[in-house]
């Protein structure tokens, strides 16, 4: 919930209750978790690679910064046994590099500070059960309230939450069943990408995601602005009203509307 709107929920009547989390604020409860924990059958080499790719494609990293993120990670995984994004940050601070690689350490370093200081380290400087802690937010119905972090720490704060839910629910044993819903409100906001010709993590895990039987509903003001690859995997599109004229054409070549039926999207209920 990027805008705080959805709290109210805690006032009414629900199926289970709910629970309100903060990430990048000091007020409430704080989410925390560990994008470095190994969900089971997800083994070091896989984890590395999906947190590289993703570092660099919210923050513009380079071949050359991936490689030392990439090294750095195996290094943590091998010196501790449940290593944080802190570990990470630590090979990189003990390290003795020169020439170009200087440059790209300088780099590599500065996205780790990002993810261990700050908005974003008061949710992954975390060493509780990793499992215990993700069982809980599953179990329940839970907000996460986003507004307190910048576009790029959202997108890979629920990026990365995502691909752990994922990762988790896959590895029980049945598939293709509805397991947890996830609504991901302004979802637009989270687009970002370094590479267009490349699937984003959020995309992949809407394209995906019903495998491990992991249902998310994407909501947005500006269909428009969604990428083919979601649009081309949403089983299930619920109109409201639209006025610009790209989100209109969007919304009526989805629905397959007949011409005279178009202007009715303008009178929808808001």
């Amino acid at each position: 919930d990027p805008k705080r709107s959805l709290r109210c929920l805690k006032a009414m009547p629900t199926p289970k209750p709910v629970t309100v989390l903060t990430a990048g604020r000091d007020i409430g409860a704080g989410l925390s978790f560990n994008p470095m924990a190994l969900p089971p059958g997800v083994d070091t080499s896989s984890q590395i690679a999906e947190l590289v790719q993703l570092m660099g494609d919210t923050w513009h990293g380079g071949v050359g910064i991936a490689s030392v993120l990439e090294e750095a990670m195996k290094r943590a995984y091998t010196d501790t046994a449940n290593p944080t994004l802190m570990d990470v940050r630590r090979v990189l601070e003990q390290g003795s590099y020169a020439g170009r690689a200087s440059q790209w350490v300088q780099s590599a370093y500065r996205i780790l500070k990002t993810l261990t200081e700050g908005r974003l380290g008061k949710v992954f400087s975390t060493t509780q059960n990793h499992e215990q802690s993700l069982d809980a937010l599953m179990s329940g119905w839970t907000i996460i309230e986003s507004d307190g972090l910048t576009r790029e720490e959202a997108s890979f704060l629920v990026s990365t939450l995502l691909l752990q839910v994922h990762q988790i629910l896959q590895a029980r044993s049945s598939r293709e069943k509805l397991k947890l819903a996830v609504l991901i409100d302004e979802a637009e906001q989270l687009l970002v990408k370094r590479d267009a010709q490349r699937e984003s993590l959020l995309e992949r895990m809407i394209r995906v995601s019903r495998e491990s039987g992991l249902a998310l509903c994407v909501a947005s003001q500006s269909i428009s602005r969604m990428t083919p690859t979601i649009l081309a995997n949403l089983g299930t599109l619920i109109a409201m009203r639209a006025h610009h004229r790209d989100d209109v054409s969007v919304i009526s070549r989805m629905l397959m509307l007949p011409e005279h039926a178009v202007p009715m999207l303008g009178t929808l209920a808001a």
